[in-house]
């Protein structure tokens, strides 16, 4: 991942990846806390990531992947 803004712009060489992680259920747990912790990649449920990879497979043009607290 490439950060956009100068509080990212270290994301590339920090090897930041949009990965998934099986404990991450498949179900919204806001506002409860994300349990574990990171080393700054987003994570998201093993069936969420088989999905989105199908769709980045077939992507042609970089995808802009917003995230916010």
């Amino acid at each position: 991942m490439y950060g956009l803004e100068k509080t990212n712009s270290n994301a590339f060489k920090r090897i930041i990846v949009l990965h998934s992680y099986t404990p991450v259920p498949n179900y919204e747990i806001y506002p409860q806390t994300l349990f574990g912790q990171s080393a700054g990649c987003p994570v998201i449920s093993d069936d969420t990531m088989s999905k989105i990879d199908k769709l980045l497979i077939r992507k042609r043009k970089a995808v802009l992947l917003w995230i916010y607290n």
